[in-house]
């Protein structure tokens, strides 16, 4: 371990049992949020997730991750979801000035701003426009698509990983629900979300004519984490991990667990809660969020500190959705047994900031969070029967992506996705 990481991990220590008022006080708060950027990156730092990747019928995965500067770099803007139909910004341009994706403005709102009531212009910005429009990113087939290669992806282990941490204001961290909107009314006790958000250039679900296929992916694993507090002495510690795939949630609190077991020669400790042993049902199903919750909770054991604090990823072939451990199913999803690569515990993600605070560790942070099209083009859906799968929006348009209770856009959206 590097003196850089021992630094970072003595600052972690040191910032951490002073609780976030105190710290945020006397630090900087560029994303205006509410929580030091210095608390920030210790987060981040201290839960960040350990990948396992997964087979499926004896291939491994080859739709890796991406950074978004690269994706962009490969990419032009499309004005329809047909490839090529109506190119907006070429990718001569694109890969020159990749900012040029929010400036983009139309007063054809039946194209590009569906359902718009207002009389202004289009665009492409979500500080212009606080819903989903119909640009799309257009990625390269082959290298947009496929990503970095494992080298590059094991060496550096954070290529498209990017984080974000957020106050809310809860009774309980088991209260926490993401269709409850963050208000400055909010009553309750202080605690952070820490986001991690994970981006693939193609989500391939490897069925005939690239059925329920779409270019870009974004995926993620979430913690809840309460600060502490100086005043009584309280240090702070990890509350709940939520996990989710395909638009299901599987969360475990740290307060229903019952017993624990050690895995993996002492690396991994897995928590188990008060649902384990019982059944969990295809996670398309109605209930199995509800069974799926406070079952199993990996963890693994940083390096340096000895904490069992990174939450254990099981990502799914292809469809790259984070799974809680190698069980469950969902329908017509490929298999999440963990079992491709050599597993790797995932390096620093940068911090986004904000929407309309974007913080600076990363040129992608300005796209990530302000851009209003889909990350992809090229989708198969059942569009017929009811069965439409658009490439994703950004992270702030998912549900799963909170706000913090100051922002003035929160409250304009409609319609979140999955």
């Amino acid at each position: 371990m590097t003196s850089l990481s021992v630094v970072r991990l003595t600052v972690a220590v040191s910032l951490l049992s002073l609780g976030g008022g105190s710290v945020c006080a006397a630090q900087g708060d560029v994303d205006q949020d509410g929580i030091s950027d210095n608390v920030e990156r210790v987060l981040l730092d201290r839960f960040r997730p350990y990948y396992r990747f997964s087979r499926d019928n004896g291939d491994g995965e080859t739709f890796r991750p991406t950074d978004v500067m690269t994706y962009l770099g490969l990419s032009d803007i499309e004005g329809t979801s047909d490839e090529g139909d109506h190119v907006l910004v070429p990718n001569s341009t694109l890969a020159a000035a990749p900012n040029t994706l929010l400036s983009l403005r139309s007063n054809d709102h039946d194209r590009f701003c569906r359902a718009e009531q207002r009389p202004q212009d289009c665009a492409s910005s979500i500080l212009l426009r606080a819903h989903q429009t119909e640009f799309y990113i257009n990625p390269n087939n082959d290298e947009g698509r496929r990503g970095a290669v494992w080298p590059r992806v094991r060496w550096a282990r954070n290529t498209g990983l990017y984080g974000h941490v957020v106050p809310v204001r809860l009774s309980s961290a088991e209260a926490y629900d993401y269709r409850q909107v963050p208000a400055s009314a909010d009553a309750g006790r202080l605690y952070y979300k820490i986001e991690y958000w994970q981006f693939f250039g193609y989500s391939s679900n490897n069925k005939p004519l690239d059925l329920f296929d779409h270019e870009g992916d974004w995926d993620t694993v979430q913690l809840i984490y309460w600060p502490g507090n100086m005043a009584i002495g309280s240090r702070g510690q990890l509350m709940s991990v939520l996990y989710y795939a395909h638009g299901k949630e599987m969360r475990f609190d740290l307060s229903d667990s019952t017993g624990s077991v050690f895995m993996e020669g002492g690396a991994v400790k897995e928590l188990r809660g008060s649902n384990y042993n019982k059944p969990v049902p295809d996670l398309s199903e109605d209930g199995a969020e509800a069974a799926a919750r406070n079952h199993v909770l990996r963890l693994f054991r940083d390096p340096v500190s000895g904490e069992y604090g990174h939450p254990v990823v099981f990502i799914e072939h292809g469809g790259h959705e984070f799974w809680p451990s190698p069980f469950w199913s969902y329908t017509g999803a490929q298999k999440h047994g963990g079992d491709d690569i050599e597993p790797f515990l995932t390096s620093s993600a940068p911090n986004l900031g904000e929407v309309e605070h974007p913080l600076g560790e990363t040129p992608a942070a300005l796209p990530i969070l302000q851009f209003n099209g889909f990350w992809g083009t090229y989708s198969r859906g059942l569009s017929d029967l009811g069965h439409p799968n658009n490439p994703p929006p950004g992270p702030p348009l998912h549900f799963q992506w909170s706000w913090p209770s100051s922002s003035s856009i929160r409250w304009q959206l409609v319609g979140l996705t999955p």
